[in-house]
C-alpha cells in the first residue's frame, strides 16, 4: 500500500519468495517470470487447478501479509522503520475499510491477459526491465530479486517455467501487487 518500500530489506523479500516456492509446490502456481521491487511485485503466472489463479494470489497476499506484519510487530524485530511501516499500514487499513487491523497490499490486482507470444515478450521485457528503467542495476540479470537471471544463466533464488516454446489459448497472466 502506498507504495511502501517494505521489500528493500532480504527478510520481507524472503517471505515473497518462500510463499512462491509453496505456491508452486502446493497450490499449482505456474511461475514464468517475476520481479520483487522495493515497493511492489510483477509476476507472469498460471495455473491449471480448477479453482482459478484468483483463488492463488489471494491466498499469496492473505499469508504474505500476515507474515509481514506479524514480523513487524514482533518487539524483538530490529527494523529501523518498524512503527512507521505499522502506522502506515494501519492508517491504509482504516482509509480503505479493510477486514485487518493493517493493510500491505491493494486490494485489488492488475491483471493483464497475455494473448499473444508479442504480449508476453513486451510484459516479460517490462519486468526484467523494471530495476534498470528504476534506476537500481544496470544489467536485468544483475537484480537479486529477479527471474531475470533464470533466463539468462538458467537458475535464480526460484525455479521459474521459462517462457521460450509455451503457449496455448489460454494465454498467460502478468500481475502486478
Amino acid at each position: 500500500m502506498d507504495w511502501i518500500d517494505v521489500f528493500t530489506r532480504p527478510v520481507y523479500a524472503q517471505f515473497i519468495l518462500d510463499s512462491l516456492n509453496y505456491s508452486q509446490r502446493n497450490k499449482g502456481l505456474i511461475l514464468h517470470a517475476y520481479v520483487i521491487m522495493p515497493s511492489h511485485i510483477h509476476l507472469i503466472v498460471r495455473t491449471d487447478v480448477p479453482t482459478g489463479l484468483s483463488s492463488i494470489i489471494k491466498d499469496f497476499k492473505s499469508f504474505t501479509a500476515r507474515q509481514i506484519i506479524d514480523y513487524l510487530i514482533d518487539a524483538a524485530n530490529t527494523e529501523s522503520r518498524r512503527l512507521w511501516m505499522l502506522h502506515l499500514m494501519k492508517f491504509s487499513a482504516e482509509r480503505n475499510n479493510s477486514h485487518g487491523d493493517h493493510q500491505v497490499w491493494q486490494q485489488d490486482n492488475h491483471p493483464v491477459l497475455l494473448y499473444s507470444p508479442k504480449a508476453i515478450r513486451t510484459n516479460l521485457n517490462y519486468i526484467h526491465n523494471n530495476p534498470i528503467n528504476s534506476g537500481i542495476v544496470d544489467i536485468a540479470e544483475h537484480y537479486r530479486y529477479s527471474s531475470a537471471s533464470n533466463y539468462v544463466h538458467g537458475n535464480g533464488l526460484i525455479d521459474v517455467t521459462i517462457l521460450e516454446d509455451i503457449w496455448n489459448d489460454e494465454g498467460y497472466v502478468h500481475t502486478g501487487l
